[in-house]
């Protein structure tokens, strides 16, 4: 509804003049249709045609729209006004309806137009319902819809933000799903797309080590704690109910699959977390990882858990880049507490590794398929070896080797009351010499009564090196 107030002039004589007493006479806009007009905002109608002021002025009311109105009096020239627009567009936007009279159509290419009304109504606040608790908003198979029901589920599979003042949660995002899905058949609760296709700041340092200055984050939470108590950026809380009909279900906290479709130098992390102390003395574990086990059975059950799932082996299963310094222990089990003894499980035949002096990765303790456990030096041939030190340092046994060895000493226990110190080799014969250091002595320490037991050979010798000088002591069967 729009109020009409217009001053109709007119000439006499050849001189415009106020139009006196005019009869004024409104019509639809092209036609010859009388239209309804009011002498108030839409409440008393007026008669139609009437007449206007000494002045020529008319005043009236009538819906939007377009108007024909004319002014007449016998011995004057007529004055018209057509097509005259009256808009009250403050009133019709004002109203309860107006935005549905504005348009509206997203920026994307395939965009379907539609009213500010209709695009407003996807934004929903509890206040526009006249509820002070809870307000789910869902958009389920036949449409957007509302329930302030403190606590109930929509049927089917729905959706919706979930404004909750008991749990002071800024924004709930609830979801339910009950359909079965087929095989390899990923169904988010809330999607989120991000791509990043430009160009960043990337360097190397040291050479071979590259390090990006510039990082497009897909998802990005700023947090700030101060006072006591704890302050996390991201909790996930799960639950996991009954099986389903192949016995088998599983929840995981945290998933990700990085896959890299087309760089020829990439580098894919699926967890990078760095912990700083900014100067102050702090606690920092940039990874915890808590397990509780109450029940009594043989499920697998681990802190860390890793699976080679691709054509090729990895490098390695744990690695370490020192970074700008290294550690003070590389691995500490101090406060572990194996209830079976073992404070580490290897497999059959394979072997722990260490740098030597060369850079090379050399095994210096594995196990073979014969279930032997086996020493060996840092690199072959003569002038390494294996050493027994104390805490001190001293050297308590030392182990040599030579090059290209065809015999070794065996030390060998019995279940007698005798050890066996034997040469074996990889030939028939292999003899036993011992070798004192510079002016030191060689001897055996027989104890009392010790009796030899009988020999099968006719006679045997015994070698022994003292100053340089071999001396041969005999034995004879009688």
């Amino acid at each position: 509804m729009q109020r009409f107030r217009e001053t109709f002039q007119t000439t006499r004589n050849g001189t415009v003049v106020l139009f006196p007493l005019p009869t004024i006479t409104v019509k639809l806009a092209g036609t010859d249709t009388l239209a309804t007009i009011y002498s108030d905002n839409g409440v008393t109608t007026k008669s139609n045609p009437f007449t206007g002021s000494v002045t020529g002025e008319a005043t009236f009311y009538a819906a939007d729209g377009r108007y024909d109105v004319t002014a007449s009096k016998a011995g004057f020239p007529d004055s018209a006004l057509p097509d005259y627009l009256l808009d009250d567009s403050a009133a019709r936007f004002s109203a309860t309806d107006g935005a549905s009279r504005i348009g509206f159509i997203g920026a994307s290419p395939g965009a379907v137009a539609t009213t500010l009304q209709a695009r407003g109504r996807k934004i929903v606040h509890r206040s526009d319902y006249g509820t002070t608790g809870q307000c789910r908003v869902a958009r389920g198979e036949t449409g957007l819809f509302i329930d302030e029901v403190r606590g109930k589920l929509f049927g089917g599979n729905w959706s919706g933000l979930n404004y909750e003042d008991a749990t002071e949660a800024t924004m709930v995002w609830q979801t339910l799903q009950t359909a079965d899905k087929g095989s390899n058949t990923l169904t988010p609760g809330v999607q989120f797309d991000f791509r990043m296709t430009g160009n960043g700041s990337v360097g190397e340092s040291p050479p071979g080590n590259w390090v990006s200055t510039t990082i497009w984050t897909g998802f990005n939470v700023n947090t700030y704690k101060s006072g006591d108590g704890s302050g996390h950026a991201f909790t996930a809380s799960g639950e996991l109910g009954a099986v389903g009909p192949t016995g088998y279900n599983e929840w995981g906290g945290f998933q990700v699959l990085g896959t890299n479709t087309g760089s020829t130098n990439g580098n894919i992390s699926c967890f990078e977390g760095v912990a700083a102390d900014g100067g102050n003395p702090t606690k920092m574990l940039s990874v915890i990882a808590r397990v509780n086990k109450a029940h009594a059975g043989t499920k697998l059950t681990g802190g860390f858990f890793y699976s080679s799932e691709g054509p090729q082996n990895p490098d390695f299963i744990l690695g370490v880049n020192p970074g700008f310094g290294g550690s003070k222990v590389g691995l500490d089990l101090r406060n572990a507490v194996p209830d079976t003894g073992y404070i580490m499980a290897v497999p059959n035949a394979t072997a722990i590794g260490a740098k030597n002096a060369a850079g090379t990765l050399k095994a210096i303790l594995r196990t073979d398929s014969s279930n032997r456990v086996i020493l060996s030096t840092m690199a072959p041939g003569a002038g390494t070896s294996i050493e027994v030190r104390d805490q001190d340092g001293s050297v308590n046994a030392r182990f040599g080797t030579v090059a290209g060895a065809a015999c070794w000493p065996a030390l060998v226990g019995t279940t007698g009351n005798t050890v066996v110190l034997a040469a074996e080799s990889n030939g028939a014969d292999a003899s036993l010499v011992a070798v004192p250091k510079g002016g030191g002595a060689f001897g055996w320490n027989v104890a009392a009564g010790y009796i030899v037991n009988s020999v099968t050979a006719a006679s045997h010798m015994l070698t022994v090196l003292v100053g340089g000088q071999f001396y041969q002591l005999h034995a004879y069967k009688p």
